[in-house]
């Protein structure tokens, strides 16, 4: 009946109730041909297989390559845009759109269900008068995974894929869908193949209409912080300079530590405040270099471990002093020995030391990289990324132990410096202390506020501001607290002056005597 007389189209012999014949698709497809033909007078019926009389895709298929084949003509159900009708456009082949009655929302809510098009009783198959319309115009639709969405903005906003806002953006129209269609059909040699290639030809024709979908900031470019600059390498050799300094004052303590200024000073503790000195120092070399998880770590240690050893035996010789002091107002007996002095300072350094071990273990301070996504328009229409490496742990709770540690120390020491003000002045260090702590107070709270803001700095100025910090504390307390004794210990007269007008200046009586290493009190 596709092509020839049947009882059924013969009008000629059934003028009454011949029909034509119509290819329509099966029952599960959204077709209202049934309905659409009854209510408006149109004397057409499918003969397929199915059990509606349809017939499924491949038939379908067949049925129209063989009306071309016979140039005969055909009415057949079909949807646009399609493949299979654009590929016979421009040709004598071509097939023509029928309009039915325009399409309604009272109509579209009349239609019939896929279980009346699927039911085996056929008077279910007609439906209602109101929904026999023709199709809608239906905008093509996207398909977009429902946890697209949350895996794209999961990631930080300057590493994340535009691919999301694209596709939820981005709009084909019927007719830009036809010329990839039209695309396809003139390369159709490979039909999978070819599929890919007539999209990509189409995308790289329209590229100028398509990139108003690219969210505004893309393309980006990626922008890394320099660590070559010139205030870097001044920080390295202004921190290489303190560490030349520091040993100078070493080597100068070793040659006067025979004089009283400085036996007084006890030069086991000033070695040790050097050796914390010249940690720090180091410190403030590598705290300039490009941050390296090795390097995070050793600049971590060489800065905690050198503010133990410049503070702890200080803060250890001053409260022994203060309880000989103390002990002397009293008129009791005290006895200190260098092992009880070296035993305290080597209980304090060592549970600082274990401390950075067990944070060197757990979550050691390693390279961390960060992106910012700046304002500023790159060469190619988007903008660019910056990209800054700092040094930090997973968690901020080592670095506020540190600083709480570093805190107490400081305030340790303007204690014992204020408690120490009245000493015999051959012993009394209170001035020099307390200036040398206000100064270590204020650079480190120079360094808490680099730290906290450094989110708004570049990465390079702020570690050589950390590293510039670092070499002129160490400065400070070189000349504020070694640089006058090794002054006095060239000149010993001036101390010896001054210690005779301070004996007799102080009503209090109590000897002090560093020979051996001892210091007695009565």
């Amino acid at each position: 009946g596709k092509f020839n007389a049947t009882d059924e189209n013969d009008c000629d012999a059934n003028p009454t109730t011949c029909t034509g014949h119509i290819v329509t698709s099966t029952c599960e497809w959204s077709t209202w041909v049934i309905p659409q033909a009854h209510y408006l007078n149109i004397t057409v019926k499918s003969n397929g297989p199915g059990s509606t009389g349809s017939y499924n895709y491949g038939q379908q298929i067949e049925v129209l390559e063989a009306a071309v084949a016979t140039q005969s003509d055909i009415l057949f159900y079909w949807w646009t845009p399609d493949y299979t009708l654009q590929s016979y456009m421009a040709t004598k082949n071509e097939l023509q759109k029928i309009n039915l009655a325009n399409p309604t929302q009272k109509c579209m809510d009349s239609r019939i269900s896929v279980e009346q098009r699927c039911s085996k009783d056929p008077s279910d198959w007609i439906g209602k008068m109101e929904g026999s319309c023709d199709a809608a115009p239906y905008a093509l639709q996207k398909l977009i995974a429902s946890n697209l969405r949350e895996k794209i903005y999961n990631v930080d906003e300057a590493l994340r894929s535009p691919g999301y806002d694209v596709i939820t953006s981005i709009e084909i129209s019927n007719l830009q869908l036809e010329q990839i269609f039209e695309i396809w059909n003139s390369r159709s040699t490979d039909m999978s193949s070819d599929a890919r290639e007539a999209v990509c030809m189409w995308v790289a024709e329209n590229l100028d209409s398509l990139e108003s979908f690219i969210p505004r900031t893309y393309p980006r470019s990626m922008r890394f912080s320099p660590h070559d600059q010139v205030y870097i390498y001044v920080a390295m050799g202004l921190g290489g300079i303190v560490m030349i300094l520091v040993v100078l004052n070493w080597v100068l303590i070793s040659l006067y530590r025979e004089e009283k200024v400085i036996k007084y000073a006890q030069p086991m503790i000033l070695y040790m405040f050097l050796s914390g000195l010249m940690l720090v120092s180091a410190g403030a070399v590598v705290y300039a270099i490009n941050p390296s998880k090795p390097s995070c770590i050793i600049r971590q240690w060489l800065v905690t471990l050198g503010y133990s050893l410049g503070l702890v035996p200080l803060i250890v010789k001053v409260a022994a002093i203060n309880k000989l002091h103390q002990s002397a107002l009293e008129l009791k007996r005290v006895k200190i020995t260098p092992y009880t002095l070296y035993k305290t300072i080597g209980g304090v350094v060592g549970i600082v030391a274990v401390f950075l071990i067990v944070w060197t273990a757990r979550d050691p301070p390693t390279r961390h990289e960060e992106q910012i996504l700046t304002d500023e328009d790159n060469l190619i229409g988007g903008v660019y990324v910056d990209t800054s490496y700092s040094c930090a742990s997973n968690s901020k709770n080592w670095m506020i132990i540190t600083g709480a540690y570093n805190t107490i120390l400081l305030i340790c020491a303007t204690v014992l410096a204020f408690q120490s003000r009245n000493i015999r002045q051959d012993f009394n260090e209170s001035s020099k202390l307390a200036f040398v702590v206000y100064a270590q107070f204020i650079f480190f709270v120079l360094r808490v506020l680099i730290f906290f803001f450094s989110s708004y700095l570049v990465d390079s100025v702020s570690a050589a501001m950390s590293s510039i910090i670092l070499s002129l504390d160490v400065i400070v307390t070189l000349c504020v607290y070694f640089v006058p004794k090794i002054i006095v210990a060239r000149k010993p007269e001036n101390f010896e002056s001054n210690s005779v007008i301070s004996r007799h200046s102080v009503s209090r009586k109590y000897s002090i005597t560093p020979k051996e290493g001892r210091t007695q009190g009565l």
